[in-house]
């Protein structure tokens, strides 16, 4: 058998795409959410590619990824040059995840305000002159958008010690181990992702408002005629308090 056809056989025996879609998303989210940093890969107007440590931020949308980034720095020369990107995540359980995609930058400061937390001032330091100062505000500081394209990850259930038997065990029988699952996400999937995450947050502002505007009871005591106590129950409607 050639290289080639052993290559796709493994890919054929590890892959896993038959999951569904929300369960693919659901690990994906788990597995970058238990990464702290990636590698951005961006592109140098030379051709050659660069790649850095960047910290993921929440995300804010389903499948694209949020970064903090100081304005100053050469990855968004290279971004303006060419503004597609690839992350790379590697865990401790040795799972790991490529995400293809386009980036934009972002300044808005509302945006930055809404996910800015305090340790961003570590690495913009107060200059003391008054303007950049580590806060929310300081124009140094700017947002990557990252909007998956494509996305590859692989995920692995097992133990360490059944993983090690199972290597200990490909040495023996001289098949490679089938110790973790490849899984694809492509542009459609990733959309759907959005999609769903859309509903969700109509579904969650819907259940406030509804929470907002139902009916409560509240029961408490007061005093009646003759001094004597009597119940009385509040109800609170969208439409005022009924007694």
């Amino acid at each position: 058998m050639s290289q080639q056809h052993e290559t796709r056989a493994l890919e054929k025996r590890t892959s896993d795409d038959s999951a569904p879609l929300t369960k693919k998303l659901q690990d994906l989210y788990a597995l970058i959410d238990g990464i702290q940093f990636c590698m951005m890969t961006t592109r140098r107007s030379d051709g050659n590619l660069v790649s850095r440590a960047m910290a993921s931020q929440t995300n804010m949308n389903g499948t694209d990824l949020w970064f903090f980034a100081n304005i100053e720095s050469h990855k968004f020369d290279e971004i303006n040059f060419d503004n597609h990107v690839n992350l790379s995540y590697f865990g401790s359980d040795k799972s790991w995840v490529s995400v293809a995609g386009t980036a934009k930058v972002s300044q808005d400061r509302e945006k930055i305000k809404e996910m800015y937390t305090t340790d961003l001032r570590a690495w913009f330091p107060d200059l003391e002159d008054g303007v950049h100062d580590g806060s929310p505000s300081d124009p140094r500081i700017a947002l990557i958008l990252v909007e998956a394209n494509s996305v590859t990850y692989s995920k692995s259930d097992a133990s360490m010690p059944v993983k090690y038997f199972l290597i200990a065990k490909s040495i023996i029988t001289g098949e490679a181990p089938n110790i973790q699952k490849l899984r694809h996400l492509e542009k459609s999937d990733l959309e759907a992702g959005r999609d769903g995450e859309k509903k969700d947050d109509a579904l969650r502002k819907e259940e406030v408002n509804f929470s907002s505007n139902s009916e409560t009871t509240k029961t408490f005591f007061e005093q009646g005629a003759g001094g004597a106590d009597q119940i009385v129950t509040e109800r609170t409607t969208p439409f005022g308090n009924v007694v």
